[in-house]
């Protein structure tokens, strides 16, 4: 007769050294159940030199109780496959993700089902940095809704194609603002069911933000003008007075201050270089002495104060004075070009 497999060798080990007892699985799982566990212990994956993995993976095998919840952990012990099982390698990383799907588990048994088969089908990632962002991603939505949050692991591979990390943390935001209007939207939205879906990926990608590019943007105009120049986006400042002017840039003598999003070209590479040309003229009309180095000065409040009010001589004034600039900055900074 052959042998209940809660008394094999695998199952007698992980009883004595470890509490768990193959006997609380359910009969049609512990031959799958002792072929992946004997088979971490012969690969090295789990026993000595591992305690923490080994401690975390038997401590969750022992939510086994010959029911439902059995289907979580037979999901679990496939989702452990040659694609992912580098994360075992990672103690910390493998206890944040036992924890999240344990978490979920607990709440819904098909959570914990999605989470595992997700995980082992690749869906976390492939880097130590990804799983964890993935994770956390999970954890914010919660916050708000499970079912939020689920949507995000069913539409997770899709992000993670197109999108970069920040670009993705952008489309959860655009998911949250649509949560407060339709939660079943946002959940379809999450998971790319929609047209808005798609439309939302273009623009993100299309687009760059002043947070992309700020640190850079500032080192570059240190370089460029010696000392620092405060980078910030033009919401800093009051809007009554620009947005009728059409004013997209305001530079001054430490200040530069530019929109927070730039979309006017189709690619975000053109946009990226948008910032930096700016940045570069920006420095340029400091470094030249030009208008922002007066902007404020007692005697020469505005250019009408130097030309009077006629819009011609307003006009040639500032015309001639960034020809001047733009030459200069040609000759001083030839790359510029």
């Amino acid at each position: 007769m052959k042998p209940d497999r809660a008394e094999t060798p695998v199952g007698a080990a992980c009883d004595a050294a470890h509490g768990f007892s193959l006997s609380c699985v359910c009969w049609g799982y512990r031959d799958l159940f002792a072929r992946t566990i004997g088979g971490l212990l012969d690969e090295g994956v789990l026993g000595g030199g591992r305690e923490a993995v080994t401690r975390e993976f038997f401590d969750f095998l022992k939510q086994a109780d010959q029911g439902c919840f059995d289907h979580v952990l037979k999901e679990f012990l496939s989702a452990i496959n040659p694609r992912t099982r580098w994360i075992m390698d990672l103690p910390g990383v493998f206890s944040d993700v036992v924890a999240l799907g344990r978490q979920l588990a607990e709440t819904k048994l098909h959570y914990g089902i999605t989470y595992f088969r997700i995980w082992g089908e690749g869906g976390f990632g492939d880097t130590p940095r990804e799983v964890r962002a993935l994770i956390g991603r999970v954890l914010r939505l919660r916050e708000t809704d499970d079912e939020l949050a689920m949507a995000y692991l069913r539409g997770c591979w899709r992000l993670r194609r197109r999108l970069r990390d920040r670009e993705v943390d952008r489309y959860l935001d655009e998911a949250l603002r649509l949560y407060r209007r339709n939660g079943q939207q946002a959940c379809a939205f999450l998971e790319g069911a929609t047209k808005g879906a798609e439309t939302m990926i273009r623009t993100i990608t299309r687009e760059c933000r002043l947070e992309d590019v700020q640190r850079e943007l500032g080192v570059l105009l240190r370089a460029l003008v010696g000392y620092e120049v405060e980078v910030d986006h033009l919401g800093r400042l009051d809007s009554d007075d620009l947005i009728p002017r059409g004013t997209s840039v305001v530079c001054m003598y430490r200040w530069l201050y530019v929109p927070a999003v730039i979309r006017e070209f189709e690619r975000g590479a053109r946009n990226r270089a948008w910032y930096l040309l700016t940045g570069v003229a920006a420095a340029g009309m400091l470094a030249e002495d030009s208008f922002p180095r007066i902007h404020g000065h007692p005697e020469y409040r505005a250019c009408m104060d130097l030309v009077g009010r006629e819009p011609a001589r307003l006009n040639l004034l500032q015309i001639v004075e960034y020809t001047r600039v733009i030459r200069r900055i040609r000759a001083r900074w030839p790359g510029a070009a």
